[in-house]
């Protein structure tokens, strides 16, 4: 009780049990709509303030343009459970790699969480070879956006950031970005 506890959370909706919200004392959200599912979790909205993410934009302003022949998208937003996979669109990029052999769309994966149990679901997908998968961790993504043409994102309602920060640091990198509404 004399230290302060930072705690990362993300709601889904259904685990209002498990938030301990009786010590909280303070919220920081990256967005408006973020400030709503706090709200229902019984958090005083006086106590959630919004903090945008951090992102350096000058760092991923001198990337390159691609120099691959092949039409690139880049999706750099791996979840580490792998229940999380169909809600952050990766069945429908390995849909899209099908219906498109002649375009590759690049997956660095973060080595974190359940890496194994993952791999099996991606493995259950059968993506073709132009659905390129690269496990490991990344410190410098610079080097994937000046490989790729554009980033896409295509989450479900409701899951994970409403703006990865892949997304805006390939727009800093000068690619666009393919996303859903949602």
């Amino acid at each position: 009780g004399r230290r302060p506890i930072l705690l990362t959370a993300v709601l889904s909706g259904t685990a209002s049990e498990q938030l301990p919200v009786s010590g909280v004392v303070r919220v920081a959200v990256e967005s408006a709509v973020a400030i709503d599912e706090w709200v229902r979790q019984g958090i005083d909205r006086s106590r959630i303030e919004i903090v945008r993410p951090g992102v350096n934009l000058d760092w991923f302003a001198d990337v390159p343009a691609p120099t691959a022949e092949r039409f690139t998208l880049l999706f750099a937003s791996t979840p580490s459970d792998p229940r999380e996979i169909e809600p952050r669109g990766i069945p429908l990029l390995v849909e899209l790699a099908r219906l498109r052999p002649e375009i590759d769309i690049v997956l660095p994966w973060r080595a974190w969480g359940n890496v194994g149990a993952a791999r099996a679901a991606l493995d259950k997908l059968a993506p073709p070879p132009n659905f390129i998968v690269a496990i490991g961790n990344e410190p410098d993504m610079r080097r994937h956006f000046a490989a790729c043409h554009a980033t896409i994102c295509g989450f479900a309602a409701g899951v994970g950031k409403s703006v990865p920060n892949f997304v805006v640091e390939g727009l800093a990198a000068g690619r666009p970005a393919i996303a859903t509404a949602t």
